[in-house]
């Protein structure tokens, strides 16, 4: 069995295995900033997909290739083909950043992310053609595209307004959840928690300019400083001039 060259801490096949992994990634993340530059850059007067345009001359930032991407992802997708861009360069940094992992573990992880990225444009494509179209005048198929018409006319025709605005908010939350892996439950119970903290601090605050100041407390003697001479008897100086003037006999007396 060939032995693997070493350098360092690291093998040869773990320094290649990594080069791989980061040029991906700076790959991943220039096609990801190229495609966030067309989908920004779209101009409905453009030769598209879906229509010729009026001129020939192509204004989008990606070229005629940026065009026909923006063009297609507007059509589908609506608003929420900003989010393609973005799909890609967190599929980058996933990987990536999974050094270490067992494959299978990795695979299964971004399948699951991509299980969630799918509902997540279901539900909320579905949920912009329901509310806010108006927003999409200059789509191809207004601010959901056509998941959003399609998803919006089959659960309306099934479950109605209410019932169809309740399942899509419970599904986009929940493909929120798979997705990130974050829990709702502990970002509602974090939020919760800050604004107590930020009312108790501002009921503190209110109180405290409202109590009067408290008077400061007199100060207590000194007991180790000196005690002022006491003044001798006026008596003391007289006895001592009749000792010095009387006769010794008198003095015993």
């Amino acid at each position: 069995m060939a032995q693997a060259t070493r350098y360092g801490q690291m093998t040869f096949s773990d320094h290649v295995e990594q080069a791989l992994r980061e040029g991906a990634l700076w790959a991943c993340l220039c096609v990801a900033v190229y495609l966030a530059l067309s989908l920004m850059s779209y101009s409905a007067d453009d030769p598209c997909w879906s229509h010729v345009g009026e001129t020939q001359f192509v204004t989008n930032a990606g070229g005629p290739a940026g065009a026909w991407f923006a063009d297609v992802a507007f059509y589908l997708l609506g608003f929420f083909a900003y989010l393609l861009p973005f799909m890609l360069a967190w599929s980058a940094w996933t990987v990536f950043r999974g050094h270490g992992e067992e494959p299978a573990l990795r695979v299964w992880l971004m399948v699951l992310r991509w299980i969630g990225f799918v509902v997540i444009l279901a539900a909320g494509c579905g949920y912009l053609s329901l509310h806010v179209s108006t927003f999409g005048l200059r789509l191809p198929n207004g601010a959901g595209g056509g998941l959003g018409m399609l998803v919006s006319t089959r659960m309306l025709a099934s479950f109605n307004a209410p019932g169809t605005d309740v399942l899509l908010t419970g599904a986009l939350a929940v493909s929120i959840i798979v997705f990130s892996g974050i829990s709702l439950l502990h970002l509602l119970d974090k939020f919760g928690d800050l604004v107590l903290r930020w009312v108790n601090s501002a009921l503190s605050i209110f109180s405290g300019k409202r109590q009067p100041a408290a008077a400061a407390p007199a100060a207590a003697p000194d007991s180790a400083a000196p005690a002022p001479p006491t003044a001798a008897p006026a008596s003391a100086p007289v006895n001592q001039w009749l000792k010095c003037r009387l006769p010794q006999d008198c003095r015993k007396l």
